[in-house]
């Protein structure tokens, strides 16, 4: 005889395993009686459906919902949902936009919320400087490109394009430097 077996702890359905015949108790009834394994029930559990677990509690089996491995947050922090059911206390399932949003950095939780990521005005300027120190790096190959007599005056010609457009970039964010 089948007898579904449920975790100790969490009561979530693990599977089928055969009971064992009870030889004194079926003599006696003169009927096959079978003994329950340990965390066990005879009684059938339901069809899985997705994002359900199935747990035995108060003597029969439920479909409980089930966000475990789904990412979430709280008023304490960021957190991987680990138990079965509704959701509890302040824990909030994160959207797939704020999963990209908190991986890519435009958004952090803050004060029990997630919220768009402000930069300090110390964080842009470094930002920019970086850069502008960049786009200076690139202005030196153009000008090495300009200066250099065995260059074809297509290399040249691309070499001014490029040149006058990182120039007008670091324009730009000089500008928002000075803004800041």
């Amino acid at each position: 005889m089948n007898a579904y077996k449920f975790n100790p702890i969490t009561k979530e359905y693990e599977g089928i395993q055969q009971a064992q015949l009870n030889p004194i108790q079926t003599e006696k009834q003169g009927k096959d009686i079978y003994l329950l394994p340990i965390n066990s029930t005879f009684e059938i559990p339901p069809e899985k459906e997705e994002g359900k677990a199935i747990v035995f509690e108060n003597d029969s089996w439920l479909l409980k919902t089930d966000y475990r491995g789904r990412k979430a947050y709280n008023n304490e922090g960021l957190l991987i949902i680990s138990y079965i059911g509704d959701l509890k206390g302040s824990d909030k399932l994160l959207t797939e936009e704020q999963i990209e949003g908190i991986e890519n950095g435009t958004l952090i939780w803050k004060n029990g919320e997630i919220v768009k990521y402000e930069k300090s005005k110390e964080e842009l300027k470094a930002e920019y400087e970086q850069q502008i120190e960049v786009l200076n790096n690139k202005l030196i190959r153009d000008i090495r490109v300009l200066l250099n007599p065995n260059a074809s005056q297509k290399e040249k010609d691309e070499a001014q394009q490029y040149y006058n457009s990182k120039m007008s970039q670091i324009e730009e964010l000089t500008e928002l430097i000075n803004n800041l």
